[in-house]
């Protein structure tokens, strides 16, 4: 595999310049020394008091010159290259920085940069080589020189550049902002931040270097096509097909949904041990997880339809499953009625900020003309539906109400393969509402089989269970409009920078701007599904 090639600009992405640039203008008696003003701030107050940039470059000449050996690196920013040179990464610099200042040509701007850099302890053997470092007399001979170096990632703080109609497509651009981030690019604050997004979205290469993890004869690895939050290998070793699972960790999630999954497969290899892959190994050091592999066939609509018996028992079983092993999987997604209105509204409140922020006007007028309205109709059909009923929103659930759930559940997360099926993928595994678990199944987005046969496997569910809980069949209708509305959200998701980040690790040939538009559009298609076409009841 090739190593990753990692371009970082110079000014303001590496260096910090704002409180030199506020010192020397104090020190001159520009400004009153108890202002407190960033490098933008500083900037706009002196052009509105002179009405021209004079003694603004007389300040940037000082301070990109002589005093240059004043300012400090962003924090992290030392940490972050040594990491990437660690992991064997390449790492550039390459900056539109002219020879000489052009406010004062005995100023060579250069000169004084290489020896910032070389004092700063970011320029060597570990950090960034002499020969790696670039300086462009132009914005476009810049661009030029990111596309000629043929790099993974580019970090800059500035959008111009990042956004440039020649910027390589092959390169994934990162934007830096001590301030504020961008809505429409991959964009962070802190270094530390850029360091986790590259180290979720390179190519897991030290995992295969790892003789304590990986099989001991591995002859070949091929990357598994997915479309969801982690990546996936099979591994050919001396013991046949394995799996490798390379979870995404953030900061949201952390390890759980490893943990999750590791604890799943260890229930269902132990209670249903022909119903799914077994677990061989993990390492939550690495983030990773060893199965072996299902050697099977999507499922067509004419293989599920005769699954549908395996399919209907195999959620039947967790529903009736272990009891004392409930509290193994943490606390339950719904545990009231109540619940189903909290996930929505938490997830609207997620997401407003990121949506509100955006350029794109017909993602902000769906949002705020169409979509959130009809979100709050939902929500009161579904309250005026419990007051008729009598039920109380916030009664919770008895436990013999719950199930264990995939929670992702559905054909896509399903193999035909010696005449029965294996499920797979249980990252989200834990207690749920029933009522919830059958509802994800008929409207998650991954499930291509047809309606009528998720019916089918609903009517025999929802038969089985309601002998122990007779509120299921009339719960089921009631929710499932809620869950239809959670989908469209679900879908929309990627407008946060964090979800869109996690499918990109698992992804990384994808652009941004692909992922978001397909996204709305498929969210618009599912409301307008919704709202003209409601989803037909099952015969109940």
């Amino acid at each position: 595999m090739k190593p990753i090639k990692i371009g970082i600009d110079f000014d303001n992405t590496i260096v910090s310049y704002s409180k030199l640039f506020l010192d020397l203008a104090i020190q001159k008696g520009w400004v009153d020394n108890n202002l407190s003003l960033s490098k933008t701030q500083l900037r706009e107050f002196l052009i509105s008091e002179d009405g021209n940039d004079l003694r603004w470059q007389a300040l940037q000449a000082k301070t990109y010159g002589s005093e240059m050996y004043k300012a400090i690196p962003f924090p992290g920013v030392r940490e972050a290259t040594k990491r990437f040179r660690s992991l064997g990464h390449e790492v550039f610099i390459v900056s539109h920085k002219s020879e000489t200042s052009n406010f004062d040509s005995n100023i060579n701007l250069r000169e004084h940069a290489y020896t910032w850099l070389n004092e700063s302890g970011l320029v060597g053997e570990n950090t960034i080589p002499n020969g790696n470092i670039y300086f462009c007399e132009t914005l476009d001979k810049k661009v030029e020189k990111i596309a000629s170096l043929d790099l993974d990632y580019f970090i800059d703080d500035l959008e111009k550049v990042l956004n440039h109609s020649h910027f390589p497509s092959a390169t994934i651009p990162i934007h830096f902002s001590e301030s504020t981030a961008s809505q429409d690019l991959y964009s962070y604050t802190t270094w530390p931040e850029i360091v986790s997004f590259i180290k979720n979205t390179a190519l897991d290469c030290e995992i295969f270097r790892s003789p304590n993890f990986s099989p001991r004869s591995l002859s070949s690895v091929q990357t598994l096509k997915r479309s969801g939050n982690n990546r996936v290998y099979v591994l050919e070793t001396d013991q046949g097909k394995q799996l490798l699972k390379c979870f995404f960790i953030d900061s949201k999630d952390g390890l759980m949904r490893l943990n999750r999954e590791v604890s799943a497969f260890s229930y269902v290899n132990k209670y249903l041990p022909n119903a799914s892959p077994k677990l061989l190994s993990h390492s939550t050091e690495k983030g990773v997880a060893r199965y072996t592999y299902i050697d099977g066939q999507d499922l067509n609509d004419q293989m599920f339809h005769d699954s549908i018996p395996q399919i209907s028992n195999f959620i039947i079983e967790l529903y009736r499953g272990h009891k004392d092993s409930y509290p193994h999987f943490g606390k339950s997604s719904r545990n009231c009625l109540a619940d189903y209105i909290g996930a929505l509204e938490k997830r609207t409140a997620s997401l407003s900020p990121s949506i509100q922020a955006s350029k794109n006007t017909s993602l902000l007028d769906f949002w705020n003309n169409t979509f959130l309205p009809f979100v709050q109709r939902r929500i009161q059909v579904f309250q005026k539906a419990c007051e008729n009923l009598n039920w109380d929103l916030n009664r919770r659930f008895d436990s013999s109400q719950l199930t264990l759930s995939p929670s992702d559940f559905g054909a896509h997360n399903m193999k035909f393969g010696k005449d029965c099926i294996q499920f797979f993928d249980f990252e989200y595994f834990g207690k749920d509402d029933p009522a919830k678990l059958l509802s994800d199944f008929y409207f998650h987005i991954g499930n291509s089989i047809s309606k009528k046969l998720r019916e089918k496997v609903i009517e025999n569910v929802l038969a089985e269970i309601s002998k122990d809980d007779p509120t299921l069949y009339e719960r089921y209708r009631l929710v499932s409009p809620l869950i239809e509305v959670e989908w469209i959200l679900i879908v929309l998701n990627v407008f946060n920078n964090e979800t869109a980040t996690r499918r990109i690790y698992s992804n990384p040939c994808q652009s941004k701007d692909d992922l978001l538009s397909y996204r709305l559009e498929k969210a618009v298609k599912l409301f307008e599904e919704a709202t003209f076409t409601p989803h037909k009841e099952v015969n109940l």
